[in-house]
C-alpha cells in the first residue's frame, strides 16, 4: 500500500481549479487493505481535521510569501468493492447490492451452464411501474417483476445494521 500526494503550492484563489487540487490516493499493492480501510481513513479524517482548525503555514512560491492553508475533502471515488469497504457494507456474494442489503434478489448459475457466479436479477424492480420490460420475464429470469425498489433506510438503521 502506498500514499501518493501530488503536492504543488497554488495561491489560495487558485485552489479550487482543477489544475491545482491536491490529490492523494491509495494505490492497491498485492495485498488490499479491506476492512482495514478504516485506519488509513481515521487517519486521514486526524489530519484533514488538524488542517481545518489549525491552518498550516505554506510558502506561495508564486507570490514569495507565506499564507495559512486550511485542507478539506471534497469528494471521494472508488470502485464499487471500494465503495463497500468505505461503508462497512458486503458488495459481493449474495446480498452484492449497498442499496437492496438484505433484500438483494440474487441467484448463483449453473456449474452445468460453464458457470457458477451469482447474478443479481432484481434490477427491473428499479424500473417504473409500468415499463414493458417488468412483464417480460421470458427476457430474464422468467418472472414478472411487480415489485418496486427497496424502502430507503434511515441513518438511524444503517448505523445499528453497522454497529451489530
Amino acid at each position: 500500500m502506498a500514499l501518493v500526494c501530488m503536492d504543488v503550492q497554488p495561491p489560495p484563489w487558485l485552489c479550487m481549479k482543477e489544475k491545482y487540487i491536491h490529490m492523494a490516493m491509495l494505490i492497491q499493492g498485492p495485498r488490499q487493505p479491506g476492512n482495514d480501510i478504516n485506519l488509513y481513513l481515521g487517519l486521514l479524517k486526524e489530519e484533514l481535521q488538524t488542517l481545518w482548525t489549525t491552518p498550516a503555514k505554506t510558502w506561495d512560491a508564486s507570490k514569495g510569501e507565506y499564507f495559512y492553508m486550511r485542507a478539506t475533502l471534497i469528494t471521494m471515488v472508488q470502485d464499487y468493492l471500494g465503495y463497500g469497504y468505505l461503508s462497512g457494507q458486503v458488495c459481493h456474494g449474495y446480498c452484492g447490492s449497498t442499496r437492496c442489503m438484505d433484500d438483494t434478489t440474487s441467484q448463483q448459475l449453473s456449474k452445468d451452464g460453464g458457470s457458477s457466479k451469482i447474478v443479481y436479477m432484481g434490477h427491473r424492480r428499479w424500473l417504473e411501474k409500468d415499463y414493458p420490460w417488468r412483464k417480460r420475464g421470458n427476457l430474464f429470469n422468467g418472472k414478472v417483476e411487480h415489485r418496486g425498489p427497496p424502502r430507503k433506510r434511515s441513518g438511524a438503521e444503517i448505523y445499528e445494521l453497522l454497529k451489530n
